[in-house]
C-alpha cells in the first residue's frame, strides 16, 4: 500500500508558524533570508535563533506531517508520511539492500501486512525480525538524514561559529550514547522521530541535546508531557 499519488502537498513549516503565531511576518522573512544566504532549514534556523522553543517547533512539525502528538497511538499512521518522504526507494527495499532482512522475510512481512492493514515497521520488530536500532538506521537511510549531517551554527559578534552539540534520537530508558541516531541537525533528528512514529509505536521517543562536555538537556519528547 502507498500513499504517494495523490498525496496532499505539505505546507511550509513557516506559514503554519505564523498562523499559530508563533513567529511574525518580520521573523519569517529574517530567517528565510539567512536560509538563502548560509543554507540549511527553516526551522534550524528559527530555533537556533531562539524564536521557536522545541516544544512549538515540534508542535508545527507534527501538523506539516499530519500527526497529532496530543495523543499517545494513532489508529492507522501507516501511510502518514509515506506521500512526502524524501527517499524514493520503500522501506521494505532499503532493508533488504542493507542486508538487515532477506527477500522471503520481506515478501512475508507485504503479504501479512496486506492482510492485516499494520505498518510493516510494526510487523517487522513484532516478529523479530529487526531491531528498532536496524530499523532506525534504515529510515534514516530512506528519508535520506545523514548522522552529523551539517554542524548546527550559532552567532558570535556577527560571525558564524560552529556549535558543539549533537543531537540525540533515543527511545525509552536508553543510555546515553546508546541512541537511535546522533547528529548535529536538531531538524534530522526530529525528522527521524516523525518517520518512526508512522512505522511503529516506540512508547517513548526523545531528543536529547548532547554538549561536548557531557551536557544533557531534553528538546523533544514524544508522547508531550504537557
Amino acid at each position: 500500500m502507498s500513499a504517494e499519488a495523490g498525496a496532499p502537498a505539505r505546507r511550509p513549516l513557516g506559514e503554519i508558524l505564523v498562523e499559530r503565531g508563533l513567529i511574525n511576518e518580520l521573523r519569517l522573512q529574517s530567517a528565510l533570508r539567512e536560509q538563502e544566504r548560509m543554507g540549511g532549514r527553516l526551522g534550524e534556523i528559527l530555533f537556533e535563533y531562539g524564536w521557536v522553543s522545541a516544544i512549538d517547533l515540534r508542535d508545527a512539525l507534527a501538523a506539516q506531517h499530519g500527526l497529532d502528538l496530543r495523543v499517545e497511538t494513532r489508529s492507522d499512521g501507516s501511510e502518514a508520511l509515506d506521500g512526502d518522504r524524501r527517499g524514493a526507494v520503500p522501506l521494505g527495499r532499503v532493508l533488504v539492500d542493507r542486508g538487515d532482512i532477506t527477500e522471503a522475510q520481506l515478501d512475508a512481512a507485504i503479504t501479512l501486512q496486506e492482510e492485516t492493514q499494520r505498518r510493516l515497521g510494526e510487523l517487522l520488530i513484532e516478529s523479530g525480525t529487526v531491531t528498532t536500532a536496524k530499523l532506525a538506521d534504515a529510515l534514516a537511510e530512506q528519508q535520506g538524514l545523514l548522522a552529523a549531517s551539517r554542524d548546527l551554527r550559532a552567532t558570535l559578534d556577527g560571525d558564524f561559529v560552529p556549535k558543539p552539540t549533537w543531537y540525540e534520537l533515543r527511545e525509552a530508558n536508553a543510555e546515553p550514547g546508546r541512541g537511535l541516531y546522533a547528529s548535529r541537525s536538531f531538524m534530522d533528528a526530529t525528522d527521524l522521530a516523525f518517520a518512526i512514529l508512522s512505522e511503529w509505536d516506540p512508547g517513548e521517543l526523545t531528543v536529547v541535546s548532547v554538549a561536548d562536555g557531557g551536557a544533557e538537556e531534553l528538546c523533544w519528547q514524544y508522547p508531550p508531557t504537557g
